[in-house]
């Protein structure tokens, strides 16, 4: 069993915590912390993860705590790691590296889309585009990101990139870019 520290942040030196709850999550695998993250989006609670660390409300303390008790006893989720690289990922998932990567690659990509929408004829755009949409295409998806949602900003990002190659309409491809935008803004 793993153990679990909360902590009110009353105790803390700068005080901007009082009415939050940290929920020390290190020792849990990648997986899931992603299960928990999923736990708490359907349930409706506001939570913003720090590293390993979960911050909630103090007022959904209790309702947390279930879930982390819940999720505390579950087996370790395997998640694939493509590059069956030993040192790095493996049954504990993507290294940290892979996702501060993909975390990275999801803020370009929004970045890129944006950039896109607005210029959808522009060469130069065009190819910042490709090369920020191939990036994410060799990434796992960023910690707290469903897979299914990976998967489908990397379709979106691919096919836009092939709307490109075949010079489409400026309109799909700014419709498609500004689709691809707002799908990804909440998580930038």
């Amino acid at each position: 069993m793993t153990d679990i520290d909360s902590g009110d942040s009353d105790d803390s030196d700068d005080g901007e915590r009082a009415d939050e709850i940290v929920f020390d999550l290190a020792e849990w695998d990648a997986g899931r912390r992603l299960l928990l993250n999923g736990a708490l989006d359907t349930a409706g609670i506001g939570h913003v993860w720090e590293g390993a660390d979960l911050v909630v409300s103090a007022e959904d303390e209790e309702a947390v705590e279930a879930l982390v008790d819940e999720f505390d006893d579950a087996e370790p989720l395997a998640i694939d790691d493509d590059d069956d690289d030993e040192d790095e990922g493996g049954a504990d998932g993507p290294s940290e590296e892979d996702e501060e990567a993909a975390a990275r690659a999801m803020g370009d990509l929004f970045v890129a889309a944006d950039r896109l929408a607005k210029s959808p004829l522009d060469d130069g755009v065009a190819d910042d585009f490709a090369a920020v949409a191939d990036d994410v295409a060799d990434l796992p998806p960023p910690f707290g990101i469903d897979p299914s949602l990976w998967a489908q900003v990397g379709e979106l990002a691919g096919s836009l990139v092939e709307e490109l190659d075949e010079a489409s309409d400026a309109d799909v491809i700014e419709s498609d870019a500004r689709m691809l935008r707002e799908l990804l803004r909440k998580y930038v």
